[in-house]
């Protein structure tokens, strides 16, 4: 399940993420077991329309509940090489438990090489998703999963992050169509309060490249991302995102607006939000949003969420 709570998205990810309340299980010579989770709960109304007919509403609202355990297990090699692995043990809506994210790998001056569900290096475009539960359409591919076939290895070189990423025999869809085999490469620069990166990927039926930026000025943060995508079947388009937060006490404010130009017709899609989110302890965090989408007369719909996120 892709989430995406980042209301201040990290500029740089850590290697190994754990969180920051993640309690030690157990220390074993060499090897350290680590267990963190977290249990949501929001309400959302949704309204949609597509070619002017009613396709999904629920004026009542519907509640929805999600969590998840993650393990992070870390075992020195030597002084210098560490292994490494992750994976989460999640539930939602009365669902199975599934696994899910699960990779390991090895990490240490030569850089970081992980197998499995690596996430892909494209996801560098997401600079501008700050919402926490409502759609983004700043950068169509960058959460396709990997399904657990994926190789990716990352090496930071002075200021600058770089990722290449392969996995084989993607299921990830668009618009119906199996993408296939899919790499990714990206390159970020960081520097004191300013990123800049570029990204590309290529799938059997699909090729992307885009370039994303952020900033922070003291509780201001500000992010730009634009794509284009070509496809070997459909219609080539771009994406743009412009998106923004402020953080104040008690409360941050964020919102964003994002657009897809699709060649060659008058179906564009225009798509903003906006929220508001609060930390009323520093692992309890409530937040409502809105949303409204746009297509001519393809598509329109607009979404509310209130939630809670609770972690530990």
């Amino acid at each position: 399940m892709t989430m995406n709570k980042a209301i201040l998205p990290a500029i740089i990810s850590a290697l190994l993420a754990t969180s920051a309340q993640a309690a030690t299980l157990y220390e074993v010579a060499d090897t350290t077991v680590k267990m963190s989770g977290e249990l949501d709960a929001y309400y959302k109304v949704f309204d949609k329309e597509g070619t002017g007919v009613e396709t999904e509403v629920d004026e009542n609202g519907v509640i929805s509940t999600w969590a998840n355990l993650q393990f992070d297990l870390s075992t020195e090699i030597s002084d210098s090489v560490t292994a490494m692995g992750s994976f989460e043990v999640e539930v939602g809506d009365g669902t199975a438990v599934v696994v899910d994210d699960a990779w390991m790998g090895v990490t240490g001056n030569f850089g970081t090489l992980k197998v499995g569900e690596t996430g892909s290096s494209f996801a560098l475009m997401e600079k501008t998703e700050v919402s926490s539960e409502l759609n983004e359409y700043d950068a169509i591919y960058s959460d396709s999963e990997t399904d657990g076939r994926a190789v990716r290895y990352q090496k930071a070189l002075g200021p600058v992050d770089l990722s290449a990423n392969y996995s084989f025999a993607s299921d990830t869809l668009v618009e119906g169509v199996a993408v296939g085999d899919i790499y990714a490469l990206s390159a970020d620069y960081a520097r004191e309060n300013f990123t800049i990166g570029v990204a590309y990927l290529n799938g059997d039926t699909v090729e992307s490249m885009g370039v994303s930026a952020s900033v922070v000025v003291d509780a201001l943060y500000a992010a730009l991302t634009y794509t284009d995508n070509d496809k070997d079947s459909g219609v080539d388009f771009t994406t743009a995102a412009l998106s923004a937060s402020y953080a104040f006490a008690p409360a941050t404010l964020y919102g964003s607006y994002q657009m897809q130009d699709f060649d060659g017709t008058d179906t564009d899609l225009n798509h903003w939000y906006a929220g508001v989110s609060r930390d009323v302890t520093a692992n309890i965090t409530t937040f409502v949003e809105y949303s409204d989408t746009d297509q001519d007369d393809a598509l329109q719909a607009s979404q509310f969420v209130a939630g809670v996120y609770y972690t530990f």
